[in-house]
């Protein structure tokens, strides 16, 4: 798995410009429950980013594709200073990680960073429409550096929780901090924009995040829309 990785901050990005148009914003829902988990690999197709992407990873895809993309347009609301808190953000995440202080990101006073890190198109009860992104919203932002650094703050969030985002594995020897915050809420906004910026290589190492949790008999009760975006069976 191939993952952005960001060696510095630009110093100063404005937000692609483009006509707004203010569409209807979604909320986080029931989706149709899958009868099921995916059925096992029986064939590989083509290359993807270094790794074979099989016929059961693609049907998930276009199921997810489908189930739960972006809403049409742009959003007429999204905040000016959507790259400035995204950048903060992530040279917060590198100057804890560097000093291994894990629990300050995961209990960070800007408990909040999640809808500026990774934004999905649903409206916030807090921040209303100022950090959701439609799907032009979307497109434009993934010809900036804004997507390099939203993959870097997912790989970093990950190895926060002891996860190898690349290797899609645990992290080897983790510190007594490294690992899951249990903050349920957060990952269900990490996957659900995963899923609206079709980053599936990704979305397939926190798949198997989930999964290993799962294994490890952690509680994702508070948030069922979990099992449907990571393509699982609810309890």
């Amino acid at each position: 798995y191939e993952v952005g990785v960001v060696t510095g901050v630009p110093q100063q990005q404005v937000l692609p410009t483009s006509p707004h148009q203010l569409m209807p914003t979604k909320r986080l829902g029931k989706g149709k429950q899958q009868a099921g988990t995916p059925p096992a690999p029986q064939q590989q197709g083509k290359q993807k980013n270094g790794a074979p992407l099989t016929l059961a990873d693609k049907s998930l895809e276009n199921d997810l594709h489908s189930r739960f993309q972006a809403t049409p347009g742009t959003n007429t609301g999204l905040h000016a200073d959507l790259f400035a808190k995204q950048q903060t953000t992530l040279q917060l995440f590198q100057c804890k990680l560097a000093t291994h202080d894990y629990g300050a990101i995961h209990h960070h006073k800007s408990g909040g960073y999640d809808w500026w890190m990774f934004p999905n198109s649903y409206e916030k009860s807090q921040y209303k429409l100022q950090y959701c992104v439609y799907a032009q919203d979307i497109a434009a932002l993934k010809k900036t550096t804004f997507r390099q650094n939203y993959l870097e703050g997912v790989r970093l969030l990950t190895l926060s929780w002891g996860w190898d985002l690349k290797g899609a594995c645990p992290v080897s020897n983790p510190a007594q901090e490294q690992v899951y915050a249990q903050w349920n809420v957060r990952l269900l906004k990490m996957v659900c924009s995963l899923i609206q910026f079709e980053e599936w290589t990704a979305y397939h190492s926190l798949r198997k995040f989930f999964m290993h949790l799962l294994q490890q008999g952690i509680d994702f009760s508070d948030e069922p829309m979990l099992y449907d975006y990571f393509g699982c069976k609810r309890p």
